[in-house]
Order: C-alpha cells, then sequence, then structure tokens
C-alpha cells in the first residue's frame, strides 16, 4: 500500500546533501523517548486519535525515519 492509496499516510521526499544526511541521521539516532516526553506537550497533553500521547506518536516517528534511512542504505557513521 503507497500513500496514495492511504490518506493517513505521507509521503516526504528529501533531497539533502550526503554530508546533510549523514548529520540528520546522526541526530535521529541520539534522540531518545525520553527526549519526546521532554519535548512533547506536556499543557495539553496532546493525544491523538488513536489515543496515544504526543511523545509515544513522536518517538514512532523518529523510528520510522531511522529505519527507511536504514532501508536506503544509509547508516550512521
Amino acid at each position: 500500500m503507497t500513500s496514495d492509496d492511504d490518506p493517513t499516510v505521507v509521503t516526504v521526499t528529501l533531497n539533502i546533501p550526503a554530508a546533510e544526511a549523514a548529520a540528520f541521521l546522526q541526530l535521529v539516532r541520539r534522540l531518545t523517548y525520553d527526549d519526546c516526553v521532554r519535548l512533547g506537550s506536556r499543557q495539553h497533553h496532546r493525544h491523538y486519535p488513536d489515543g496515544r500521547e504526543e511523545s509515544d506518536v513522536m518517538w514512532a516517528a523518529i523510528q520510522i525515519v531511522e529505519r527507511q534511512f536504514g532501508e536506503r542504505g544509509i547508516e550512521p557513521r
């Protein structure tokens, strides 16, 4: 299934120089769940339609980005 088939999926194409891609992946690899808890909305305790808290959704997004970089052969230094 592609994002064309599923309106809940967003496809983002990045055109980014190799050095910036490597540095971005380093940032992604260094983020932790605790960072998501710290950076997530605490005042509004935002929940998403499926009931997950914002910090959980943030962490899931980070894991998706990391996995997709790896699927394209871009690994951290």
